[in-house]
């Protein structure tokens, strides 16, 4: 009877975890394609080659690919396929640093965890920012423990809802949370509660959003 209660509740997590998974593939994709019918009105060819041919990266490595875990370096090279689309529609008012620690590049985390919140900082930090934005991409290991930062310099989050991220009461209420919920989740379904996401954040000055994962 323990083993069958037990087999269930791997099934219902596996289950939720797919769900999740779910949830993030059309997020991103909708978004891309929107700017690729912004390039095409714009008649941007050379554009839409580059956008087209990062998209297609993006499809193999998160949607068509059955892998639920993949290394650091394939979860950046996936980050780059992205921010290089984003770049295309932002031009010179986005500016990307990445900087992971190359002894950490091996190892392992779900796949789409580090791309969604990327894409919030870009659309909900910088987007509404008067003039350029800068987005810094941090990896590194501590002790036993993988350590990511997005961090961004833009309109940042006042410090009411801030509270109420961390505290986990409302990473679901607003569209603007949607994904670092999601990501939460799963890091949380994978690891349990020791693990996940913390945010820091000045309104006007920008948000450090920190993913805590184990080695793996």
């Amino acid at each position: 009877m323990v083993t069958s209660i037990t087999e269930k509740q791997e099934r219902l997590k596996q289950a939720e975890i797919k769900a999740l998974q779910a949830q993030i593939n059309p997020h991103f994709l909708y978004n891309t394609l929107d700017t690729i019918k912004w390039l095409a009105k714009l008649n941007m060819v050379d554009e839409l080659k580059v956008i087209v041919v990062e998209l297609g990266k993006l499809l193999r490595s998160t949607i068509t690919s059955h892998k639920e875990m993949v290394t650091v370096a394939e979860s950046i090279a996936t980050i780059e396929s992205y921010i290089k689309i984003q770049k295309i529609r932002y031009r010179e008012r986005l500016q990307v640093t990445i900087m992971i620690s190359p002894d950490i590049y091996d190892y392992h985390l779900p796949k789409l965890l580090l791309q969604p919140i990327v894409e919030n900082a870009i659309i909900h930090g910088l987007e509404n920012k008067v003039g350029k934005g800068s987005l810094m991409i941090n990896g590194r290991r501590e002790d036993d423990k993988l350590i990511f930062e997005v961090i961004d310099d833009g309109v940042g989050i006042e410090a009411k809802k801030l509270a109420l991220i961390n505290a986990k009461k409302d990473l679901s209420s607003t569209s603007d949370s949607i994904g670092l919920q999601n990501v939460n989740r799963r890091i949380q379904l994978y690891y349990g509660p020791d693990y996940g996401l913390q945010l820091a954040s000045q309104p006007g000055s920008g948000t450090i959003v920190t993913l805590c994962l184990p080695l793996l």
